[in-house]
């Protein structure tokens, strides 16, 4: 059998996007995964058929870790043989990308799935930015998860456009519409778990705490229009990466009490069944899954007007955007759909049609297998 590698700094990516992914190339070639074991221990483990190894791999710039990486990487992959390598997550990216090239995989493939310097200014834009641009030409080929990143990433001259690829209409997953069916009575449960009045109207956010995904944008916003709409309450989910809680509380101000943040948990779907629309005022993203979770159990989304989000989001039928950090909007985004229920319903059932059209896990995933089946065979 062909040996694969797929590189990502942290299990999380792997378990929230690739394990369908995994489990279908094991059953055609010989995959090892690669990534930082010791990073995001909350998660289950990850009981994939696959070889696991362990390599610690930083999300962040630490030169010195950085190195070491790239030096095990170098010496796993001449060991190894490997006919792919694919990636995922800068970091990932780039160690992997360069330890590829210097031992000459025959295929390197990096996934792109929302730029970090794109929301970044100065240096610090310039050397992140600087990096991709490395990554991408090491690569042999390049995915972008949604259409308008594919464009982005052309316009800003990280890689030409023959170089990279979407395939079909985009993400990197889909949904599991078997997981994702609404259920009355897991809604009630769940907002009675909560102390969340039943007839109380809920937006949710599901992803990382912290500022690139907006959460103060967020809290600001809810804080605006649960102030001028009593039936309006809030409910976060996903661990607080960025520490950024304390001043969370702290901009949600008198609201808190209409407030309910969980942290990590396996069953998403079931805390956004207690829900009756989503929020997502990320400032970055490539084509945010949880967008098309949230569209699968009929939910439409708020969020700001960037590439990606434009792509899983279609303003005005499958939800609302609005200019980025336009923190007044998005509130009266959140107050509007809070106080039209017929029109909050006709956006999710908009967006759940065109869930089920197109975004099907077993549609997205089948896409990806092929692609890497054909470059390989």
């Amino acid at each position: 059998m062909k040996k694969i590698s797929f590189v990502s700094a942290t299990p999380l990516t792997i378990h929230f996007f690739l394990k369908p992914h995994l489990n279908e190339l094991a059953k055609k070639f010989d995959v090892t995964l690669i990534c930082n074991l010791n990073l995001d221990t909350y998660i289950p483990t990850l009981d994939l058929p696959i070889t696991q190894k362990n390599i610690e791999i930083e999300r962040k710039i630490f030169f010195k870790k950085d190195l070491v990486a790239l030096i095990r990487l170098i010496q796993f992959f001449r060991l190894q043989s490997f006919k792919l390598v694919v990636s995922v997550a800068p970091k990932a990216g780039l160690l992997s990308m360069l330890a590829a090239f210097f031992t000459g995989v025959p295929n390197r493939i990096h996934i792109f799935q929302g730029e970090v310097w794109a929301s970044k200014r100065g240096i610090q834009r310039f050397v992140l930015k600087f990096t991709d641009k490395l990554t991408a030409t090491l690569a042999t080929q390049l995915l972008a998860v949604s259409h308008s990143e594919k464009l982005f990433l052309i316009e800003q001259g990280i890689c030409p456009r023959e170089k990279i690829n979407v395939l079909n209409h985009g993400s990197i997953g889909g949904v599991n519409l078997e997981r994702y069916q609404f259920d009355a009575k897991t809604r009630v449960t769940i907002r009675d778990k909560l102390c969340i009045p039943q007839e109380a109207v809920v937006v949710i956010f599901v992803g990382r705490m912290n500022p690139d995904k907006g959460i103060y944008d967020l809290a600001n916003a809810f804080r605006r229009a649960s102030l001028s709409c009593d039936s309006l309450w809030l409910l976060c989910v996903g661990p607080d990466e960025g520490q950024v809680l304390p001043n969370f509380f702290k901009v949600l101000g008198e609201v808190i009490t209409k407030t309910r943040v969980i942290g990590f948990v396996d069953n998403p779907q079931d805390y956004m069944m207690a829900a009756d629309f989503m929020c997502l005022p990320s400032y970055r993203e490539g084509f945010p899954v949880v967008v098309l979770e949230a569209a699968a159990l009929a939910l439409p989304t708020v969020g700001y007007k960037i590439y990606g989000v434009s792509d899983a989001v279609s303003d005005g039928s499958t939800g609302m955007l609005v200019d980025v950090a336009n923190v007044e909007g998005l509130s009266r985004s959140l107050q509007y759909l809070a106080d039209n229920s017929a029109f909050r319903r006709k956006l999710g059932n908009d967006a759940q049609k065109r869930i089920k059209s197109h975004f099907s896990s077993e549609t997205v995933v089948a896409s990806y297998i092929n692609h890497f089946s054909e470059i390989l065979e």
